[in-house]
């Protein structure tokens, strides 16, 4: 294995590979985004939530490295040397089971995009987990890597797989997507093996059983920390046990269509994965036409398998959180139609290979200038959040009197100023106060806190993942909602009224249902 990776190492230009991370990547190096969704540390890993979630690997590997005590540049720059061996792993894969050599262009336009694919997804940096994503990515791939080895014991490799495999989804579940993609796109490529069992379903009994032991270990950690279990899906994913029937699967079905859709029109790499999928539905029935049955069901596997995550969690808005996995499907597309270009006539494959050039130039730059916007729009988001923050807490010292609140602060609403942020007329990020209309105020007292304004919350104590639910539900947040409803709003004047039991700070309107 060693010796494939490093010949195909060789075969890398690494100038090229370089750049391709300044491009994708330097936009975030330079000004971290400060619009990092605040549940990732202080809900998951200072109150143990990540492993009442499942994903016990990420708070094992906090907790033996202190990831999250780097700064973002060293973290993120970890995350790309991780990446980096995946892609060139997942291009040694692509020789070994295609019995192909792939020449020094397409090693390098491979690794290129494999490369460039998860570090430009706004999910990729959002939540500032770059380590985790990439390692996940790493595993799945390796996983794989191993299957295909030429190990003889078998029980030694199918163990290793599982261990992998294991490792991989206790960091995030999506490695059991990208196992399911690739022992799809891989199978297909595969010249030798013929055998349906090894093929598909040895990988798919081997997925299930990762899946299952992994699981378990989750909850045998959870129980030793003291930690209520819920599992992946439990808080923001429906889980399957509170699927009431066919027309709830249905529903939510839709729901993912429907923000396929919404996604599709607004970012690139959506469009290009719509691409690459319709390519694999072609190639799939295709090889039905030459009654390639078992080359069909793997073609349709690659789509199917992109949308894995549904499937695991019914979460509707899965097309906004498979940015990290669609390179798979994609690289393959562009990787497998180039080998057939080599079979062309040499004219046609000379200016072929000028236009899959130009075509990778123009998907890593477009992208590339996509997340800048993106990133752009979230810095003036912030901004926005910082000025009507120090706003209210001025507005709060005058007052108060310049004292001290001694009373818990409700906010309540949405500032209505941010209906018009909008990027080439396209309504763009969620703002720290978003999620006040119900008066949930928690990440306004957690953003306040972060600027230097410490306000007393309406339960007292910090707010963890195990009390969120009486925070949401405390009588009193319902009673400001009333109290509110004949108030002005933020910046007129009386957005501030002080109760007996509370201070209401009214940004916008609130219905608390």
């Amino acid at each position: 294995m060693l010796d494939k990776i490093k010949k195909k190492i060789s075969d890398v230009n690494w100038w090229i590979i370089a750049l391709v991370v300044v491009l994708s990547y330097g936009f975030l190096l330079t000004n971290q985004s400060i619009g990092i969704d605040d549940e990732n540390f202080d809900f998951y890993f200072k109150n143990n939530g990540i492993v009442a979630a499942g994903r016990w690997g990420s708070w094992l590997l906090y907790k033996i490295f202190n990831t999250y005590d780097y700064f973002p540049v060293w973290r993120d720059f970890i995350a790309i040397l991780i990446l980096t061996g995946a892609a060139v792993m997942f291009i040694c894969i692509y020789e070994s089971v295609s019995q192909t050599v792939l020449d020094k262009f397409i090693s390098t336009t491979g690794v290129a995009l494999i490369i460039s694919y998860p570090i430009i997804a706004k999910m990729f940096v959002y939540i500032d987990n770059s380590v985790e994503t990439a390692a996940c990515i790493f595993f799945g791939t390796f996983s794989y890597y191993i299957y295909v080895s030429e190990i003889r014991n078998i029980y030694i490799k199918y163990i290793s797989v599982v261990i992998v495999l294991i490792l991989g989804i206790a960091l995030i579940e999506n490695t059991a997507v990208y196992f399911c993609i690739e022992v799809c796109l891989f199978g297909f490529l595969n010249k030798t093996e013929k055998k349906i069992s090894a093929l598909i379903l040895k990988p798919a009994g081997i997925l299930c059983l990762s899946v299952l032991v992994s699981k378990i270990f989750g909850r045998l950690i959870a129980k030793f920390l003291g930690v209520i279990y819920t599992d992946y899906g439990s808080m923001s994913y429906m889980k399957w046990g509170e699927v009431g029937g066919l027309d709830d699967i249905v529903l939510h079905l839709k729901g993912m269509v429907s923000n396929f859709d919404y996604y599709m029109q607004k970012y690139f790499s959506i469009k290009l994965f719509f691409i690459a999928l319709l390519f694999w539905i072609s190639v799939g029935i295709y090889q039905i036409v030459k009654k390639e049955v078992v080359k069909s069901i793997l073609a349709f596997g690659i789509v199917g398998g992109s949308f894995l995550m549904f499937l695991i969690s019914l979460n509707e808005n899965m097309p906004l959180r498979i940015y990290t996995s669609n390179f798979i499907a994609v690289a393959g597309a562009i990787i497998y139609l180039y080998l057939h270009l080599q079979r062309s006539n040499f004219r046609t494959k000379k200016l072929g290979k000028s236009l899959f050039a130009l075509a990778v130039v123009f998907i890593i730059f477009y992208n590339t200038r996509e997340i800048n916007a993106y990133y752009q729009l979230d810095y003036k988001r912030y901004l926005r959040d910082v000025d009507v923050a120090r706003n209210v807490n001025n507005d709060l010292q005058k007052t108060l009197g310049m004292v001290k609140p001694n009373k818990p602060i409700v906010f309540l609403g949405e500032p209505e100023q941010y209906n018009d942020i909008v990027n080439e007329g396209e309504i763009s990020l969620i703002t720290i106060y978003s999620n006040n209309l119900k008066g949930e105020s928690i990440r306004i007292h957690r953003f306040f806190s972060m600027l230097g304004y410490e306000y007393p919350n309406i339960l007292g104590e910090p707010v963890t993942i195990y009390n969120h639910s009486n925070f949401v539900n405390n009588s009193n947040i319902a009673r400001a909602v009333e109290l509110s409803a004949n108030m002005a709003a933020y910046p007129a004047n009386g957005y501030i009224r002080i109760e007996d039991e509370m201070i209401i700070v009214k940004l916008g309107e609130a219905n608390g249902t």
